[in-house]
């Protein structure tokens, strides 16, 4: 069963916990500390418009440069939602700097872009934790209880009621994605309210020694809010999807 308080919730031989530091990016955003098994994550969505080495994401090249967007094209739903990134911007611009399979990215000082590995060890941890009398599904345990989740009919999703949202304190959410036409320049956005998609650092068909940057897609994990699983996905890195940071180790 749950054992909660303000910071930590025990779920059988599971243990989430809110850290008691904050991180600043140097858009002087500020961002939560997760603990989820031997992972520590940010707790929201980043929203820095600048990489850790101050150069800015310039947003000038349509076709191969680091570019975001704001969800639904709105500047404020930035402070909610955190912004969308390319793939190239996430990983800030292809950087082959690799240590121990790890792109810091856009990320904060201390932090870098999660491999799929590394979103595969989340998704495994808290698939094993379970409540009694039901197991709360790996999307509702990282989806945030926040109203702004299309609602569901399906029993044990991210909008099928909020109560056993975010037993995980990862606190995704539905930002949806979105993707420029290059020919005109026009934004579509999608899944809005619908889903929460993110970045991993691993491209697709990836092979340990091989960065294979030169493939057209990346691999990422979806949260539905009619979904039950944590979907593995493989998006094109021409998408602009959220980013979540992992801490080092």
């Amino acid at each position: 069963m749950f054992s909660c308080n303000r910071n930590k919730v025990t779920c059988g031989a599971c243990k989430f916990e809110l850290l008691p530091d904050s991180v600043w990016d140097l858009d002087y955003n500020l961002y939560s500390q997760v603990r989820i098994g031997d992972q520590i994550w940010l707790g929201e969505n980043l929203r820095s418009l600048h990489y850790a080495d101050g150069s800015v994401i310039d947003n000038l090249d349509n076709v191969i440069g680091g570019r975001y967007e704001f969800p639904m094209g709105q500047v404020d739903s930035a402070v909610k939602y955190g912004v969308l990134y390319n793939w190239a911007a996430a990983r800030h611009l292809n950087d082959e700097k690799v240590m121990n399979d790890r792109v810091q990215g856009i990320c904060p000082e201390g932090f870098h872009l999660p491999s799929a590995d590394e979103w595969n060890d989340l998704v495994f941890f808290v698939s094993n934790c379970s409540s009694a009398p039901i197991k709360v599904s790996p999307a509702k345990s990282l989806a945030a209880n926040d109203s702004s989740w299309n609602i569901s009919t399906v029993p044990n999703t991210p909008g099928c009621g909020l109560d056993s949202n975010n037993v995980s304190l990862f606190g995704a959410m539905p930002a949806g994605h979105c993707f420029m036409n290059e020919n005109t320049g026009v934004i579509r956005f999608y899944n809005f309210h619908s889903g929460a998609n993110f970045w991993s650092s691993t491209p697709y068909d990836y092979t340990a020694g091989d960065a294979n940057l030169s493939n057209p897609n990346a691999y990422g994990r979806y949260i539905g809010y009619d979904d039950v699983k944590a979907n593995r996905t493989v998006s094109n890195k021409k998408a602009y999807l959220s980013v979540r940071c992992v801490k080092n180790k």
